[in-house]
Parts: structure tokens; sequence; C-alpha cells
């Protein structure tokens, strides 16, 4: 017999991906856009943890669901940023 508290965890983890697939693409007007996590962008980039922080200070633009502690990017707005200002 399985117990709710063995169910739990996996339910939990199950959950949370789900979400996260489900925020992955928002609408923006009739467009659909693609996020990407931190670690995706970082290794897009090739740059490190720091820099990554560094230029989200300076204005690098991303999105974060509210109450969510997934921080995700669009690769458009991030080249578009990246093309504009100086780093």
């Amino acid at each position: 017999m399985v117990s709710i508290i063995n169910l739990n965890k996996p339910l939990k983890r199950l959950w949370r991906n789900n979400l996260i697939s489900l925020t992955a693409n928002i609408d923006e007007g009739n467009d659909k856009v693609s996020l990407v996590d931190m670690k995706q962008i970082q290794k897009d980039l090739n740059i490190s943890y720091s820099t990554l922080h560094r230029w989200m200070k300076k204005g690098l633009p991303y999105y974060k669901p509210k109450g969510g502690r997934k921080v995700q990017f669009n690769r458009d707005k991030v080249e578009e940023w990246l093309s504009e200002n100086t780093i």
C-alpha cells in the first residue's frame, strides 16, 4: 500500500514541472513567446551567473511569475536589449 505521504513529493514535483511548462509560453499580442530559464540563457550567451544578475540589475528584461521563484527570459527581448546597451 502506498501512503499519501510517499506520493506527496512526486505529485508536487509533477505539478511544479507542469506549471513551469505552462508558463514557458506566454501570449504577447497574437504571438506566442518562447521563454528560457536562467541556465539556458547563461549557456546561450556564454556568461556566468553573476554576470547575468548584474545585467538584470542594469535592466535586462526577464519574466517572473507572481509568487514564483523561477526567472525566465524572452530570447528576442534579450537580444534586443544587448544590441541597444553597452555592457
